[in-house]
């Protein structure tokens, strides 16, 4: 399922640019951290990290803020957290990431 979403993202393009974009991803962020019976599972963000860091780091950086504090449970707290970590550890030595990921990185 992730892999479909990222497939689909790819398609898009200036993807960073786009509000569609970043509405799908919040919107998954916010149904995984606020819902109890959500079906969302964090390797969809873990793989948009991965496999588009540059855009993860557009993406994904204040919703996942929002819910390491906001999140339903500790474990969805800390797994904001973790994927943070990997956001920042990942990107911070990747050089193909974009100017906008890059000032994004450095704002927060």
């Amino acid at each position: 399922c992730s892999i479909a979403l990222i497939t689909s993202v790819r398609c898009i393009p200036n993807s960073e640019e786009n509000e569609e974009t970043k509405d799908i991803y919040i919107r998954l962020i916010n149904d995984w951290a606020t819902r109890k019976a959500s079906k969302i599972h964090s390797c969809v963000f873990e793989d948009l990290i991965k496999r588009m860091p540059s855009l993860a780091s557009v993406v994904l950086i204040t919703p996942l803020s929002e819910a390491s504090q906001s999140g339903h449970s500790a474990f969805i707290k800390c797994e904001s957290v973790r994927l943070l970590a990997s956001i920042f550890h990942g990107c911070s030595t990747d050089e193909t990431l974009s100017d906008k990921a890059r000032s994004i990185m450095k704002e927060s």
